[in-house]
């Protein structure tokens, strides 16, 4: 793991772009910036996702190279996006290759490599899900994860808006954290403004009912958004079917969670998943205990990420490799 984000500055060349089918008046902005892009020999192919601050879209640039390109209103991009994303080097954080803007319309364009797919989707796949390594990769990708973390948080950034769809599965198999829209400075507290994630997702202490003097420590925040991923994961987001309301934690909140955290509960859920392939009663024990390491409500008691990569939850990890007889296959993510 590289202990330092990379200081050297990165030359943003040419300016490259794309254009798909848009319309409205909504989309003028975006449409605009599509056709400049399209003058700087970008080809749109198809549009891969929508967020809260922007769109993303598979495109071909760098000589015929497939590559992803989110369009982002310049107004809502935050200056570490650009500053401190530039300089991250870690296996598990996706790269920018590229940021360039443009003045009409005002947007900032975002250009990384492209991805097989995201854990959310993977983790939703039956297919994927009724082989019989589809656990083991699972915790893979989680694994990965928290190194992306633990680089992070070494380097004192915070991703404030960890979930499955922010989990990229890379051309090798791997796990890559991507979107760092809400990207802050982890030496301070946070802004609840500058905050990602829905209300169910956050932390008691990032909750508005806890008040407005609450302050948010960034990486209790990560490793809180963490917990409840693989919870999600784990359960087919029962978290999110179950809450109509989230507006006061104490009343809305924790009693759901409380009551998927119960053993009997959480296993039922896991089983559900996992029914075609099967899971040992002790294994699911270890995994409640590891998204218990995280959903500590007081922030103080959550493990770190350096010490959650050394949970027994993860012991089967290093016999995953990335050979024919391991990897997965293209199209749905299968295992051969």
């Amino acid at each position: 793991m590289d202990d330092h984000f990379d200081q050297s500055d990165h030359g943003w060349d040419e300016q490259e772009p794309i254009p798909p089918d848009l319309s409205g008046e909504h989309y003028q902005q975006k449409r605009d910036a599509m056709r400049i892009l399209e003058a700087h020999n970008f080809m749109c192919i198809e549009k891969l996702g929508s967020g809260a601050f922007g769109d993303v879209y598979r495109m071909t640039g760098f000589c015929g190279q497939e590559v992803a390109v989110k369009i982002v209103s310049l107004e809502v991009i935050k200056q570490n996006e650009i500053e401190i994303w530039p300089k991250m080097s870690h296996p598990n954080i996706i790269p920018l290759l590229q940021y360039f803007s443009f003045t009409n319309p005002d947007v900032g364009v975002f250009v990384m490599p492209i991805y097989r797919d995201n854990l959310q989707n993977a983790a939703l796949d039956g297919q994927f899900l009724r082989q019989s390594g589809a656990l083991d990769y699972l915790k893979l990708w989680l694994n990965d994860s928290l190194c992306g973390l633990i680089y992070l948080h070494f380097n004192e950034a915070c991703h404030l808006d960890i979930k499955a769809d922010n989990i990229l599965i890379s051309q090798d198999y791997r796990a890559v954290i991507c979107d760092f829209s809400c990207l802050a400075c982890a030496t301070k507290a946070i802004p609840r403004d500058d905050l990602g994630l829905p209300l169910m997702y956050r932390p008691p202490e990032a909750c508005p009912s806890f008040g407005s003097g609450a302050e948010v420590d960034g990486k209790a925040f990560d490793l809180w958004a963490f917990g409840m991923m693989v919870l999600e994961l784990f359960t087919n987001k029962a978290l999110a079917r179950a809450i109509n309301s989230a507006g006061n934690w104490n009343r809305d909140i924790y009693p759901i969670l409380f009551n998927i955290l119960q053993e009997d509960v959480f296993k039922s859920f896991v089983l559900g998943i996992f029914s075609a392939t099967g899971i040992a009663d002790g294994q699911i024990k270890i995994v409640l205990n590891f998204i218990h390491t995280f959903l500590m409500p007081d922030q103080r008691n959550r493990w770190n990420a350096g010490k959650a990569i050394g949970h027994c939850f993860f012991s089967n990890c290093g016999k995953i490799g990335t050979g024919h007889d391991s990897a997965l296959q293209t199209g749905k993510l299968r295992l051969s």
